[in-house]
């Protein structure tokens, strides 16, 4: 069954996680018998289906009205401002190193380039958060910063 990921967007087939450590449980089941079946218990109640792509457990059929929404927001072919502004190139390297810049994006509207100091304060006073985006000209996408 197809899923789709609420986190980054991904559509495709879950993978199967389960908390906890199997050493662990074998190690509790030839120690203390009790302690690993409760261990055992919660390991095999505490499974969930992950993201493959970026291991987030929010995952929900595409059949479900808000993947369906979701789903027609990406194909639509009115793209937020920051997915359709070019990107000027980086300045040309100067003796110095500059301090690294980015593209800023927020509730789809495209906030400008600033350094990455300028970034963290933003964060820290809540004016952006790690939910926003960021262009990754590497990588040529936009991304969220909680991976900046």
């Amino acid at each position: 069954m197809k899923k789709l990921c609420t986190t980054c967007g991904y559509v495709g087939g879950s993978k199967r996680v389960t908390k906890g450590s199997f050493f662990i449980e074998i190690i509790l089941w030839l120690a203390f018998l009790i302690p690993g079946a409760i261990y055992s218990v919660w390991r095999l109640t505490s499974r969930y289906d992950a993201c493959p792509k970026c291991g987030g457990g929010n995952m929900i059929p595409v059949n479900s009205p808000v993947a369906k929404r979701m789903l027609q927001e990406q194909d639509s072919p009115s793209l937020p401002a920051p997915f359709q502004q070019p990107i000027p190139p980086p300045p040309p390297p100067g003796r110095r190193s500059p301090e690294l810049r980015y593209r800023i994006a927020k509730d789809g509207q495209d906030l400008g380039e600033y350094s990455l100091t300028l970034i963290r304060q933003m964060l820290q006073s809540g004016e952006i958060t790690y939910q926003d985006y960021y262009f990754d000209q590497s990588a040529n996408e936009w991304l969220e910063l909680g991976v900046l």
